[in-house]
């Protein structure tokens, strides 16, 4: 709540990308959710598809392959429909790595 008082993470298309302000994790990774229906985010924005972005405290590499990933994923409205539509883990897993 804390991050989403600073600035939403929703980006509108279905999308958002929640993250704390201070990186926390052991490693890099992210963690996906897609839901049978939209929530309303931050000023009515609905999203479908969530990626918490968990960045390794202390990092200092190189993220930009990552960043430009998620862009492409965050700016694709078809690729989101195509993830939200995966049915099983694996599925999505498997689209995402493309």
């Amino acid at each position: 709540m804390e991050r989403e008082a600073v600035a939403p993470t929703s980006f509108g298309n279905m999308v958002a990308v929640p993250h704390p302000i201070t990186p926390v994790t052991e490693n890099t990774f992210w963690t996906v959710c897609t839901l049978q229906r939209p929530i309303q985010w931050h000023d009515q924005q609905m999203v479908q598809f969530i990626c918490l972005l968990n960045i390794k405290k202390g990092s200092r590499g190189d993220l930009d392959q990552m960043f430009k990933k998620l862009i492409a994923i965050t700016e694709n409205k078809a690729y989101i429909q195509q993830l939200i539509k995966s049915n099983t883990p694996e599925e999505l897993i498997a689209f995402l790595k493309r």
